[in-house]
C-alpha cells in the first residue's frame, strides 16, 4: 500500500493528483515519444490509475493499450499479481513492463532490464522486494470506439455443436441458421475487438457486450467488421 490511508478509506474514493514531492508518485517519458513505435513511460509505483489517466489526457501523446478497470488502484497494486487485459492482444500488464526498479532484501536499490529475467520479475507477487518504480511499453494516444449491444444469452456466446443446453437457456425461434451467424459475430469480436467484455446477470434473458477497437484521431473508419442485426421469432 503506497497511499494514504484516509484515502483509501474515505467513500466516495478521493482522486488527488500526483504529489509531486512524493517518492512514490510521478510519472515521466523516457526519450522522444515521436520516434518510437511503442514509447516508453516511467510510472512510480505510488502512482494511480486515475491519475495515470488523467496525465494522458492532459498530455494527449502515449497511451496505455490496456488497463484494468479500477481506478483507484495503484500501479505498483496492479502490476505485481500480473492484473490482465480481455483480448488475444491484450494480454497482462507485466507483459508491458520494459524496466523494473526494486529495493532488495540489503536496502540496495537494484535494476531489472534484461527481457529474460523480466519474465520472473515483472509480474513478482510482492516476492522480489518492494518495487518501487515501472517503466512500460506503451502506445501513442488512440480513440476507442465502441459500439454497447444487448442481445439473447445464446447469441451473446453460442454454444459449441453438440453442446447440451440448460433448459433455462431460451431457444425460442433460434434457426440453426440464426445461431451460425451468431458463431461468426462471436469469433469476429474474439480475432478483431481489441477489448471484450461480456456481462450476463443472473435470471436475466439478455447480455450486455462491451467490446472495442482502437484507431488514431484522424481516421474515418468506426468499425473493422459489420455485426448482425438479429431478427428472432418470438
Amino acid at each position: 500500500m503506497l497511499i494514504p490511508l484516509w484515502q483509501s478509506t474515505v467513500i466516495p474514493a478521493a482522486e488527488p493528483d500526483i504529489d509531486q514531492n512524493s517518492e512514490f508518485q510521478g510519472i515521466s517519458v523516457v526519450g522522444n515519444p515521436n520516434l518510437q513505435q511503442h514509447p516508453l513511460v516511467t510510472v512510480k509505483s505510488g502512482t494511480t490509475n486515475e491519475q495515470f489517466r488523467r496525465w494522458c489526457l492532459e498530455n494527449k501523446s502515449v497511451c496505455l493499450p490496456f488497463n484494468v478497470i479500477m481506478v483507484e488502484i495503484t500501479f505498483g497494486g496492479s502490476n505485481g499479481p500480473i492484473c490482465h487485459g480481455a483480448g488475444f492482444s491484450t494480454t497482462t500488464l507485466s507483459d508491458l513492463v520494459a524496466e523494473l526498479q526494486y529495493v532488495d532484501a540489503n536496502g540496495v536499490v537494484q535494476t531489472v532490464s534484461d527481457p529474460a529475467e523480466l519474465r520472473a520479475a515483472a509480474g513478482c507477487f510482492g516476492l522480489l522486494g518492494p518495487v518501487t518504480q515501472l517503466t512500460l511499453r506503451v502506445d501513442r494516444m488512440k480513440m476507442a470506439v465502441m459500439q454497447p449491444v444487448k442481445i439473447r444469452t445464446a447469441l451473446a456466446i453460442p454454444p459449441p455443436d453438440g453442446y447440451p443446453i440448460p433448459k433455462e437457456i431460451d431457444m425460442t425461434g433460434i434457426t440453426p441458421e440464426i445461431l451460425k451467424q451468431a458463431k461468426r459475430d462471436f469469433i469476429a469480436r474474439c480475432e478483431h475487438d481489441y477489448y471484450l467484455e461480456w456481462f450476463w446477470f443472473p435470471y436475466h434473458k439478455d447480455v450486455w457486450i462491451n467490446t472495442w477497437q482502437s484507431t488514431s484521431f484522424d481516421s474515418k473508419s468506426r468499425s473493422r467488421h459489420s455485426l448482425t442485426s438479429y431478427s428472432v421469432a418470438a
